[in-house]
C-alpha cells in the first residue's frame, strides 16, 4: 500500500509478483480506516512471537504426535556418532524440510512433481529416500542394507 493512503502501489506489486498473483492481490479488500498496522502473534497472549510459543502451537496442531516420542527421537538423533552434515541432513528429512519437488509445489513453485530418477511418482522426501527404485539400488549398495517398510512417510 502507499503510505498514508488507502491505495495499492500497483507499480510495485507488478514489479514483485507474476500477473496471476497481481490479480489476486488486487481482489483483496482494503481496510476503510487509516490506522497503522502492527504485527500480532495470536498464538501467545502477549501478542509477541517466541520460538517457545511457535513450538507449543505446532505441538498442539499435530494431533497424532506425542511430544515425548518426538523428544526421544531428537535425543537419539543427536547422539549418533556421524558427521554433523549427515545429522543435519537427517534432521531436515525427518522435519520435512528437504527441497523436493513436492515441497516446492507446496510453496507455489511451478515444477513438475514427478521424480527425476524414476519419473514414476511424485517426488516426496519419503519417495526419494526410500521408495524410489534409484534409492532402493543405493540402499542395496550401502553397508546398511535394505529393509521393507510399511511406513508411509520418512519420519515413520
Amino acid at each position: 500500500m502507499k503510505p498514508d493512503s488507502r491505495q495499492l502501489d500497483l507499480e510495485l506489486i507488478e514489479d514483485l509478483f507474476e500477473c496471476h498473483d497481481v490479480e489476486l492481490i488486487k481482489q483483496v479488500p482494503l481496510s476503510v480506516n487509516l490506522e497503522s498496522d502492527s504485527w500480532f502473534w495470536n498464538k501467545d497472549p502477549t501478542g509477541f512471537f517466541t520460538i517457545k510459543s511457535a513450538y507449543s502451537h505446532l505441538q498442539s496442531v499435530n494431533g497424532s504426535w506425542n511430544s515425548s516420542m518426538e523428544e526421544d527421537v531428537w535425543k537419539m538423533l543427536w547422539k549418533i556418532k556421524a558427521p554433523p552434515k549427515i545429522l543435519h541432513f537427517v534432521w531436515k528429512a525427518l522435519s520435512g524440510c528437504l527441497p523436493t519437488r513436492t515441497q516446492f509445489h507446496s510453496k507455489h513453485v511451478p515444477v513438475d512433481l514427478h521424480c527425476v530418477f524414476c519419473n514414476f511418482t511424485e517426488e516426496s522426501i519419503f519417495h526419494v529416500l526410500v521408495q524410489c527404485s534409484f534409492a532402493h539400488s543405493c540402499w542395496l549398495r550401502s553397508a546398511l542394507g535394505v529393509w521393507h517398510s510399511v511406513a508411509t512417510n520418512f519420519f515413520d
